[in-house]
């Protein structure tokens, strides 16, 4: 299950610049992201102790305001949103 996510996840987590992942079954995944260059972000992945395969994106994000006539239960006092979009650069290399 876990083997199931896309790594570039990661990418939409804004808190979130590394997750490493060991199983029973000795699967190890280890991804980190770098976004000191916004909107240019990378995301190294390295699977098994593997050298790192590193994948480019461009990612834009802009904050929108809650219309005022919107206002569902489940979301009060929230009324900024943040909306990103993502674009791959055919760039993937390997760190060997």
């Amino acid at each position: 299950m876990l083997q199931d996510i896309e790594p570039e996840t990661i990418l939409f987590l804004s808190k979130l610049k590394e997750i490493k992942i060991g199983m029973e079954t000795g699967y190890e995944i280890h991804i980190v992201k770098d976004d000191s260059k916004l909107p240019l972000v990378e995301i190294l992945i390295s699977k098994n102790q593997e050298n790192p395969v590193i994948h480019e994106f461009l990612l834009y994000t802009k904050s929108f305001e809650k219309p005022s006539n919107i206002n569902p239960e489940k979301r009060q006092g929230i009324n900024k949103r943040d909306v990103s979009i993502l674009f791959t650069l055919e760039r993937i290399f390997s760190t060997e």
